[in-house]
């Protein structure tokens, strides 16, 4: 009897494990299958269709965990979150619109994408409290995108 039990419990447990292992894999695979890989360029798929840039994921200054840090200077930083599939571009110094349009340059020049490319991406701008708390706490897209803010 007590047997049995056992027996029955252990199949629950293998059966919760298998199931969420699953889970697992679906939400990982999901995030990655938007994303594909073919030499040089990358074609990413968006919410307004495919954009193709250069192969950033081999060419980075630093990786730590799903972040690629693509560049780094005294005025900004450009980070890609592969999970999310959003690039994140920090700005360091004032004047944060000379930050920014550096940035912004930077980043099209690494990804090899026009402006309109650009804006179809996930990108967040954002200015840490350090470098001026008023700016702090938003996210101002790309400038010359319809959701970019002003600085």
């Amino acid at each position: 009897m007590k047997n049995a039990t056992l027996i029955k419990i252990s199949i629950g447990v293998v059966l919760v494990g298998l199931f969420l292992f699953s889970i697992y894999l679906a939400v990982n695979n999901d995030s990655q299958k938007n994303v594909a890989v073919q030499d040089n360029l990358i074609t990413v798929q968006t919410s307004s269709g495919q954009v193709q840039t250069k192969n950033f994921l081999k060419d980075f200054v630093e990786q730590s965990g799903n972040a690629l840090a693509l560049a780094e200077t005294q005025n900004y930083s450009i980070v890609y979150y592969k999970q999310d599939q959003v690039f994140y571009i920090t700005l360091l110094s004032k004047p944060l619109p000379d930050a920014l349009d550096a940035a912004e340059k930077a980043f099209m020049a690494k990804l090899g994408v026009d402006a309109g490319q650009a804006c179809q991406l996930k990108v967040v701008v954002r200015v840490p409290y350090s470098v001026d708390a008023e700016a702090s706490g938003l996210d101002y897209s790309l400038s010359f995108c319809p959701s970019g803010k002003k600085l």
